[in-house]
């Protein structure tokens, strides 16, 4: 399963640009007002099984936050993300529906290296940084390489994944990785559908 965002354009009406708002693209704005879709896509079909639909304002993080507080995710699950934007309040949401995760991270968040795998991963404890009474920290497995793939744009892109999947005898971090780029399938989704 793989959680990801697009956005939708909408028919152009005042109320619609009012509600929904139209989408910033550096210095002018689209000209339709359009909706923020985050969605929860099986990988391998493709078929949608959950969506938060909301206007411009809303980010993915809170939006995917709601998609998990309706029991999509159950223990056996792999989660992809692509949002890159970790937090250890998301990751903890998350991974308490008993689901493993599989997410991308940004390549200059502060992961401290504990403990180095044989296959170049390393394990890493991270702390809620924003939440003062709660000290507590999670494992989390970190996999760092550059994407040599058939796809000119992303060819020798930086990428981290930070996985729950701990165990490097048992999942490989080249076997994680090749997992992980299967969530590009829900790019080709969202292409489609627009």
């Amino acid at each position: 399963m793989s959680i990801d965002e697009s956005c939708f354009s909408l028919p152009n009406s005042h109320e619609n640009a009012e509600y929904f708002g139209c989408k910033p693209l550096e210095k002018w704005e689209m000209a339709f007002p359009y909706i923020k879709v985050v969605s929860f896509v099986e990988t391998g079909t493709q078929i949608v099984t959950a969506s938060e639909i909301g206007p411009n304002k809303l980010n993915e993080q809170a939006m995917a936050c709601s998609l998990i507080g309706y029991n999509y995710m159950n223990p056996g699950m792999l989660i992809l993300d692509d949002n890159k934007i970790f937090s250890v309040n998301f990751w903890t949401m998350a991974s308490d529906t008993g689901a493993d995760l599989l997410w991308r991270a940004r390549t200059d968040f502060p992961f401290p290296v504990d403990m180095e795998l044989p296959d170049k991963s390393y394990l890493t404890r991270v702390q809620n940084k924003v939440d003062k009474d709660n000290c507590s920290s999670i494992t989390v497995r970190v996999i760092e390489y550059q994407f040599h793939g058939n796809n000119i744009q992303n060819e020798g892109d930086a990428y981290r994944v930070v996985t729950s999947l701990c165990n490097h005898n048992k999942f490989s971090a080249k076997e994680l990785i090749t997992i992980y780029h299967e969530h590009q399938d829900i790019k080709t989704l969202f292409r489609e559908i627009k």
